[in-house]
């Protein structure tokens, strides 16, 4: 194969993994805001069944920010892991710069899955003594 047409393929390759790594970001980063957003809706009682109390709902939106969280968290951790498998030396400016982006997706999932537990233990004694 000549030296070009493996450049070519590196390049076709590099870019195909940037965009795949891109669009993984943006859809982790909005099922993160998701989270977030079902525990705030929950504060105000929007979505809540007739029959439940205020702050049993709020307490349930902690669970479904765990569940969100360990989601984004799987997912991160995957596409860390196919990053690190790259080989190719001319994918390092890139490659850094996405394994930087999911390093902060991976302090966000973690942090929403703590808080989401806080809320799930403890979100009717809370939403009591703050809203």
């Amino acid at each position: 194969m000549p030296h070009s047409d493996k450049k070519e393929m590196d390049d076709e390759i590099s870019r195909l993994i940037d965009s795949k790594s891109r669009l993984d970001h943006r859809i982790l980063l909005t099922l993160l805001v998701l989270g977030v957003l079902v525990v705030v809706i929950s504060c105000f009682g929007i979505f809540k069944p007739v029959h439940d109390a205020p702050e049993v709902w709020f307490q349930r939106s902690g669970s479904i920010a765990v569940f969100i969280a360990l989601l984004v968290e799987y997912n991160v951790q995957k596409n860390k892991n196919f990053l690190a498998d790259c080989k190719p030396s001319d994918f390092k400016f890139w490659k850094t710069n996405h394994q930087y982006n999911f390093h902060k997706l991976h302090i966000y999932s973690i942090s929403l899955g703590v808080i989401g537990t806080i809320i799930w233990g403890y979100g009717d004694l809370l939403y009591k003594a703050f809203i």
